[in-house]
This record gives structure tokens, sequence and C-alpha cells, in this order.
């Protein structure tokens, strides 16, 4: 059996400082939602107390923030992947720069301002 080798003119050096980015940003992301948990844990019995809700309706609003993070993440994802097919050549930051100039409207309104309004739906 025959080898085949394929010569290479790159080579691998020790990464940059950029390959640690995302690594870093999850790492907050995963230290922020631990904090916004802590948060709600020890600010609970004020909140139940100011706003009147019973225990088993503070756990279910507290639950019900997890479902919305990943209903805006699969919506913005959606969102990304359409732009990014709309716009041949336009880049991932190019996304991200412009979808953070909105600030922070409901998705699909963000949604129609960055597809023009043609944009497939959800």
């Amino acid at each position: 059996m025959a080898t085949t080798q394929v010569a290479s003119s790159q080579t691998v050096g020790a990464p940059s400082w950029h390959t640690w980015v995302p690594c870093v940003g999850m790492a907050l992301c995963s230290w922020l939602a631990f904090v916004d948990r802590q948060v709600l844990t020890i600010l609970a019995p004020t909140i139940i107390r100011d706003t009147g809700l019973t225990d088993q309706n503070f756990t279910d609003a507290s639950a019900f923030f997890f479902l919305a993070y990943t209903l805006g993440k699969l919506m913005i994802r959606k969102l990304r992947t359409d732009w990014l097919s709309a716009n041949p050549g336009a880049t991932p930051q190019q996304f991200h720069d412009k979808f953070l100039s909105f600030g922070s409207p409901p998705i699909p309104l963000v949604r129609q301002e960055m597809l023009d309004a043609t944009g497939a739906a959800l």
C-alpha cells in the first residue's frame, strides 16, 4: 500500500492571544450566570415579600429565565445565519457589530431591520 505525503509550507507555532478570547468570553459568561443565580437566591426573600409572589411563583419565574435565554440564543443564531447568507462576503464580526448597534429591542424587530423586512420567518 502506497503512502502519500503532502508538503505543507505552514508551520505551527504557539497560539496567539486571539485564541484565548473565546475561552475567556465563555468563562466570563459562565461566571456571570453563576453570579446572576446567586444574586436571585440572596434577594429571593426580599423579591417575594415586595412583589407578593408565592415561593412557587418565584421559582417558576426564575426557571423562565433559562427558557427565555435559550430561545433568544436560537433566534439570534438563526438571524446570523440568514444575515450572512443575505450578505455574501460579510463576516461574523460585521454581523455582531450591526446586531449590537440596535441596542436591545426585541429580536424580531432587529431581524426585520437587519434583513430589510425580507427575511424568512423564524
